[in-house]
């Protein structure tokens, strides 16, 4: 039970960018604070790397449940856009795009070296599973 539970947290950023793109089309006028909303949701993303310690001993364990669900979706994404050349126009190719949402923004810092929107979502991974680690870590170090 406490398995699928660290699975079921990996999808929480599914559940972020459905609302953060539901309200940026019901405010298409309004600036949201992306950075900042980056900034929490990696913060958030350590304080869940702090907590799974409870669930799983194991960090390589938790990783990969927890990251599963990212890492379907980003091949899911490098597929329709390196291989096909475009996105899915159904709710499988938005939902591939809304789960690297919460954090795309500051994950764009990174790729600007690139005009290809998949090293910024690569980029985006990189960052969850670091700060996800270095909660684990912490966790660890604390109890």
């Amino acid at each position: 039970m406490k398995k699928w539970l660290c699975f079921l947290v990996g999808l929480i950023p599914f559940l972020l960018g459905y609302i953060m793109n539901r309200a940026m089309m019901a405010f298409p006028a309004v600036s949201f604070p992306y950075g900042a909303i980056g900034l929490i949701s990696l913060i958030a993303w350590f304080g869940l790397g702090m907590t799974t310690r409870r669930l799983v001993d194991s960090d390589g364990e938790a990783l990969a449940l927890v990251h599963l669900a990212g890492v379907l979706d980003l091949l899911l994404l490098l597929f329709q856009e390196v291989i096909q050349g475009h996105y899915w126009v159904n709710k499988v190719g938005v939902a591939t795009q809304l789960f690297y949402l919460p954090v795309v923004n500051i994950a764009a810092k990174f790729t600007a070296f690139s005009p290809r929107l998949y090293w910024t979502y690569v980029s985006g991974l990189v960052l969850m599973v670091a700060a996800f680690s270095l909660g684990r870590f912490v966790g660890k170090r604390s109890t």
